[in-house]
């Protein structure tokens, strides 16, 4: 029962408030990053409470197995990560990550052993 009473409140909440929580079947991008290296991007903006972050990596063929792609999310003057995507080795090479955070933040992208990477933030 209480359970019910607190997922009622917080949908009266998501309803009175500006904030939609629906998932966009129209996204636009925000900002898109391919091959730099290790790389710490410019802050960017989301006004959007849920937007994502699409990866996507091509191990190097020397040794694929030791393939890594992290991107690592941060708010702008906040030195605590709100969350991290990627992935170690070649298994899966390409995913989604959400994100419910809305403001400013910025992107760091760490590699190892890759041929061709992109990470694109969209809202």
């Amino acid at each position: 029962m209480r359970t019910r009473v607190l997922c009622f409140v917080f949908l009266l909440f998501l309803l009175s408030s500006n904030i939609a929580l629906v998932k966009s079947t129209s996204w636009s991008q925000v900002a898109q990053f391919s091959d730099l290296g290790d790389y710490q991007s410019d802050y960017f903006n989301c006004s959007h409470v849920l937007w994502r972050i699409n990866w996507d990596y091509t191990p190097d063929p020397l040794n694929p197995t030791a393939a890594a792609l992290l991107v690592t999310v941060f708010r702008q003057n906040v030195t605590m990560s709100i969350t991290s995507a990627g992935n170690y080795g070649n298994v899966t090479t390409n995913g989604t990550s959400d994100v419910l955070e809305q403001g400013t933040f910025y992107l760091t992208i760490h590699i190892a052993n890759l041929d061709h990477y992109t990470v694109v933030v969209e809202q």
